[in-house]
């Protein structure tokens, strides 16, 4: 078989997997947080959920996969002030993977997630 891989010229070493493009946050700017300590402590307080931060794994599906049991399901791909309060894009995996945003107003004390 080495052989016949040497005549033919064919490689035996595997092509690497290809490599998934993260989602890339809708607002530039350098007050963007692209880091979970970066976000106000208590928009981190009303997630629901531990979230990772960009490029650390979580569980993008429902299948489960030895060794990610304790993975977050959410993963962060930025976070923003806005003129009425806070948003936070993210991945959300398990069944039905998406991305989407968690939208938070400013109240007195900080600031309250308004959609969930």
């Amino acid at each position: 078989m080495l052989l016949a891989l040497l005549i033919a010229g064919t490689p035996a070493v595997a092509a690497p997997a290809p490599v998934e493009a993260a989602p890339h946050c809708s607002v530039p700017g350098h007050a963007v947080a692209i880091r979970k300590s970066e976000l106000p402590p208590d928009v981190v307080r009303e997630v629901e959920g531990d979230m990772a931060d960009p490029g650390q794994p979580f569980r993008k599906t429902d299948a489960l996969v030895p060794g990610e049991e304790d993975l977050p399901w959410m993963r962060l791909i930025c976070g923003y002030r806005t003129l009425s309060g806070y948003v936070v894009e993210r991945e959300q995996g398990g069944r039905g993977y998406n991305v989407g945003k968690i939208v938070f107003r400013r109240t007195a004390t900080g600031f309250a997630r308004v959609d969930g």
